[in-house]
Formats: structure tokens, C-alpha cells, sequence
């Protein structure tokens, strides 16, 4: 599934009304279904709900809560383990690292024996 955002959404659902929560997040009016996993490849379909009360719901947007269509605040464990593990803009780079040195002449790796350094690009041969 894709995110649809990483805080629930707070909706008022009337009580008997039958609704269509977006599992695959590919939805225009999140977090309700507009039909758009009809289009892509996903095995993600909508969960089809209702409600005993009428009132305000919070509904996931995360896609990884265990009692979906509800958030159970599964994303906050998310975005404690995105800011723990992340690395930064450079540690993105290190994967794409002779990639981005050819294409900005810059590299941070130590060795660079087949990648353009910053003070030799401008060199003229």
C-alpha cells in the first residue's frame, strides 16, 4: 500500500451508513475509495465498513494499522523508526554515489579512481 499520510484523518460517520476505506492509497479522497485500484496492479481492494454509532472516527491513513479501517496509532511507531534510522541527505546519496558524483562532478567517497572529483572537472585536457 501506498501512504496517504502518516497522521488519521477525523471523520463523522453516520450510524447504518455502508463506507469504502482505501486500502491501497492511490485513492483522490483519501481515506475513502474512488475506485482507483481498479486501474493499477495492486491487490489491495477497498474494506468495506460500517459503524454501530454515529460520531467522529479517526480512520488510518498509514495503511498499516492492525484494526484498518480505524487507527490504532501504528503511525507513530513509524515515525519513530523513520527519524531513528534516518541518515540524511548523504547517506541517501552513498547508494547512488557514482551516479550523482558524475552527474554534480562532487563525490564523498574516499576512493575515486573511476569518478570525477570536484577540482579536476573543470580541467581542460
Amino acid at each position: 500500500p501506498t501512504y496517504a499520510g502518516l497522521y488519521p484523518t477525523h471523520m463523522y460517520l453516520h450510524r447504518g451508513k455502508v463506507y469504502d476505506w482505501c486500502s491501497c492509497g492511490h485513492t483522490q479522497m483519501s481515506p475513502m475509495c474512488d475506485g482507483q485500484c481498479k486501474w493499477i496492479v495492486t491487490r489491495c481492494r477497498p474494506v468495506v465498513f460500517n459503524v454501530a454509532e454515529s460520531g467522529y472516527y479517526k480512520l488510518c491513513n498509514c495503511k498499516m494499522s492492525a484494526n484498518a479501517p480505524f487507527c490504532n496509532g501504528t503511525h507513530q511507531h513509524v515515525l519513530k523508526w523513520a527519524f531513528k534510522h534516518h541518515r540524511g541527505f548523504w547517506g541517501m546519496t552513498t547508494i547512488l554515489d557514482g551516479g550523482l558524483a558524475l552527474v554534480t562532478g562532487f563525490s564523498h567517497s574516499t576512493s575515486e579512481s573511476n569518478v570525477f572529483s570536484a577540482t579536476n572537472v573543470d580541467k581542460k585536457t
